[in-house]
């Protein structure tokens, strides 16, 4: 049996050197599937990793934080002076803050002692061997520090500068060391500088129990000292975030694995007659079965193993923009990581699986067929009537249990797996719905002459069998790319809106504490000039999550805040009432209603008014009236100044007015539109990762397609060597087939259309929900559609003219003799 089943996996090998391209549209549909899992997976590990060792930058986890009472601003340095004179140790201090680039781009900086860092345990390194002069670090220009990454892509070599939008040069030092992220490191002198943040703190790290129970008789006023878990919180506010990518990993997985299988199953079926002279020459069936079953173990192999390598470089590719959301968004930095052996035995069991559902149908047949049926062996399961009428039922069914269990559900999970559940229903349903369309097209076709035309469609319903699985991926990629896309544009059109209502003021203020009374009195003194409008915010805790307590006037708040849900005629009540306005994700994420009671930590108790929209806070937030808030934190100070201007005032000129009175920088004053622009550009960086991760899904379905076109041409050229001998130019049969690969593309894109329509609902209406807590109004675009689809016609149209030009310049009488054996 063993020497039986070497000798047929020899053979069996053999074949891929007269059918080559069979091995590398197998290879490349496994090794396509793999990348995008492995590359998503190794992000999100990364980044879990990251959470799970959240720390202060080069240091240890801090058990402890003193920061701003109002969370927002900074703290006074005397704080950090009090306590080193007091003796406390195992503290730092940290400034962070934004660095706007000559070029608009921003970068996260971050200030902290250095100098006490070469001296801890696990000292920052450099790439230089130059000796670095200390005075550098605390003298103006300074120096930064950024690491490999950041400055490759920054394009930033050693010694160079980067140049800052105030057209200051900050000369920059590369490290090694993967622990700064994607930001710029700079002593805690440097900071205070670059920032404009003289005599402040962004905040103090403490690192042990003891050392916190030490400090907290020595807090100063203004400041508050929290404890934190770092790793649990950032875990839960980025769940969702992760999940999407898991999501989409896994939607390319499942496109990569239709084209591995349907190359799979081509070759197979293209050795049945090796298949049957094996069994004729008298090996064993089993033992047959058994050296099949060993070429679907190596191929598997050998695309798993380079769909690791390519998912690792896909990773490196993807991990700055991921790491820009994560810090722009949640404020951690991503964490290098190691590639794990567990990934390579998840990608190669999930290929296995794929090669075993190939083999299955040929594994049966020659384990239970007797020797004289054998030759009768074809596809006949990929052909027959019965079996696309039971994947279309199939599919319906899929289809009716993911729209209950979407309607049903709240959970993001639930929702998430009801619409990968539709998702899969969508090929499911696509051989039987192709054929029936091609079918309503031919039919009025059918009552003139005979003629190419006819032919054409006729034929492309029996070719449709051979390229099912290419077209199947091909419409589930288009589908996916549609319904993303119609999300992202979606919400873009709802985030713009949100700001158009929620950015009223024309200058918001971020004063320093010891200016904002001078501040207040100077702007008091310009009259009906300008209306004032004060923003307070703190954070505490709404049982286990933290949660951003923010008020305002009571007419601005009404003014600003769209509601989803509300009681009725609260706002002449509202100024005196112990209610709140709390925003739609914390309400979903805590199932709460309007007309519910909560509990605000220390505030007390708040019955629940209005469920107003928001989608610029990955915490949840609640605004609470203004003077109950100034009664229950008399300390409190304005986090920012909104500054209405009359009609008759130019916001530039207020601007430059308050920065030269009150040496204000760009972290104090900001007008509407630059905050605006900040605003969308952090949307733009927060989806370019599920937009990139979209578009190689789509060009995995291209290449799959392509391949499944080549593949099939080497089947086709009795057709070819038919429609020559009636007297057809090669020119004419090259056009005719093209024009009937493109039919049955374009068929399927518009199979597509109503398909993407649910999906992109499920993700909008359901997912998105229910993972975020954003309501989004859905915006179709046409022009995403006619974009997808012209790719795609595009990779068919040269797929179709490469591979049938080449069958077509072989003489007839070999093409017909090749058929014929």
């Amino acid at each position: 049996m063993a020497s039986d089943t070497l000798t047929a996996f020899h053979v069996l090998l053999r074949h891929y050197r007269q059918a080559p391209m069979q091995l590398v549209s197998a290879l490349v549909g496994i090794v396509l599937a793999v990348s995008l899992l492995i590359g998503v997976k190794a992000i999100n590990e990364r980044a879990k990793d990251s959470y799970q060792n959240a720390s202060e930058l080069l240091a240890a986890p801090a058990t402890h934080v003193i920061g701003p009472q109002n969370d927002y601003g900074g703290i006074s340095d005397q704080q950090y002076v009090a306590l080193k004179q007091a003796g406390i140790e195992n503290i730092a201090p940290y400034i962070s803050g934004w660095l706007t680039l000559a070029n608009g781009d921003t970068i996260k900086l971050t200030g902290l002692d250095i100098l006490a860092n070469w001296r801890g345990e696990a000292p920052l390194t450099l790439e230089t061997d130059a000796r670095l002069d200390l005075a550098e670090l605390w003298q103006p220009p300074f120096v930064g520090i950024v690491s490999r990454d950041t400055a490759n892509r920054l394009g930033l070599e050693e010694g160079d500068s980067l140049a800052l939008s105030n057209q200051r040069q900050l000369p920059i030092l590369i490290s090694p060391d993967e622990r700064l992220g994607s930001g710029v490191m700079v002593d805690i002198a440097a900071a205070k500088w670059l920032l404009q943040m003289p005599q402040q703190l962004s905040y103090i790290a403490i690192f042990s129990e003891e050392t916190a129970q030490q400090v907290e008789p020595l807090l100063i006023d203004g400041v508050r000292m929290q404890a934190q878990d770092k790793g649990l919180e950032l875990a839960s506010l980025t769940d969702s975030f992760h999940l999407n990518l898991q999501a989409i990993s896994y939607l390319a997985f499942i496109v990569g694995a239709f084209i591995g299988y349907h190359a799979l199953r081509f070759s197979l079926l293209q050795r049945q007659h090796l298949l049957l002279r094996l069994r004729q020459l008298g090996l064993d069936g089993r033992a047959v079965a058994y050296a099949l079953a060993l070429e679907m173990i190596l191929i598997s192999a050998i695309g798993a193993a380079l769909g690791v390598f390519v998912g690792l470089q896909l990773a490196q590719w993807l991990q700055p923009m991921v790491a820009m959301t994560l810090e722009q968004l949640y404020q951690v930095t991503l964490l290098p990581g190691q590639w794990r052996i567990s990934w390579f035995i998840q990608a190669w069991l999930l290929t296995l699986a794929t090669a075993a559902l190939a083999l299955a149908p040929t594994w049966r047949q020659l384990h239970q067929t007797k020797l004289t049926e054998l030759a009768e062996l074809s596809d006949r399961l990929d052909r027959n009537q019965n079996l696309r009428k039971r994947l279309f039922g199939l599919g319906v069914l899929l289809t009716l249990s993911a729209f209950v269990t979407l309607l049903i559900s709240q959970h993001p999970r639930v929702s998430l797996g009801a619409t990968g559940a539709l998702t899969l229903a969508i090929p499911l349903m696509l051989p039987l719905a192709l054929e029936r369309l091609l079918l309503l097209v031919t039919k009025p076709l059918s009552k003139r002459p005979a003629g190419l035309g006819q032919w054409l469609l006729s034929d492309a319903r029996q070719l449709a069998d051979g390229l099912s699985l290419a077209l199947m991926a091909m419409v589930l990629a288009l589908c996916a790319n549609l319904a993303i896309n119609t999300l992202v544009s979606s919400f873009e059109v709802s985030l713009k809106g949100f700001l158009n209502q929620r950015l009223a003021a024309d200058i918001y203020l971020r004063p320093p504490a010891a200016q904002r009374e001078a501040m207040e009195a100077s702007l008091k003194q310009r009259g009906n000039d300008v209306r004032v409008v004060h923003y307070y915010q703190t954070s505490i805790r709404l049982g286990e999550q933290p949660v951003l307590v923010s008020s305002s006037e009571t007419d601005q708040l009404a003014n600003v805040l769209a509601m989803k849900d509300e009681l009725p005629l609260y706002w002449p009540e509202f100024g005196e009432s112990r209610r709140a306005l709390i925003s739609e994700p914390l309400a979903l994420r805590m199932g709460l209603e309007v007309g519910q009671t909560i509990t605000l930590a220390e505030l007390g108790q708040f019955q629940v008014a209005a469920i107003y929209y928001d989608y610029g806070n990955p915490r949840g937030q609640a605004f609470i009236p203004m003077p109950v808030y100034q009664q229950l934190l008399p300390q409190a100070k304005p986090l920012s100044l909104g500054l209405f201007l009359a009609d008759d005032q130019d916001p530039q000129t207020w601007l430059t007015e308050l920065t030269q009175s009150f040496n204000l920088s760009e972290q104090n004053i900001i007008d509407q539109q630059k905050l605006r622009q900040t605003a969308l550009a952090m949307f733009e960086q927060t989806f370019a990762i599920t937009l990139a991760l979209n578009s190689l899904t789509l060009l995995v379905a291209s290449i799959g397609l392509f391949s499944a076109l080549l593949s099939l041409s080497q089947q086709r050229q009795a057709v070819f060597a038919l429609l020559t001998s009636l007297g057809l130019s090669p020119r004419q049969v090259l056009g005719l087939a093209v024009a009937q690969n493109l039919t049955l593309v374009l068929a399927s894109g518009l199979l597509a259309l109503p398909f993407s329509a649910m999906l992109a609902w499920a993700l909008i209406d359901k997912v998105t929900l229910h993972s975020f807590g954003w309501t989004i109004a859905m915006s179709w675009q046409w022009s995403d559609y006619f974009y997808v689809l012209a790719i795609a016609l595009i990779a068919t149209g040269v797929a179709s003219l490469s591979a049938i030009r080449w069958q077509l310049a072989q003489p007839l009488l070999k093409r017909l003799q090749t058929e014929a054996r």
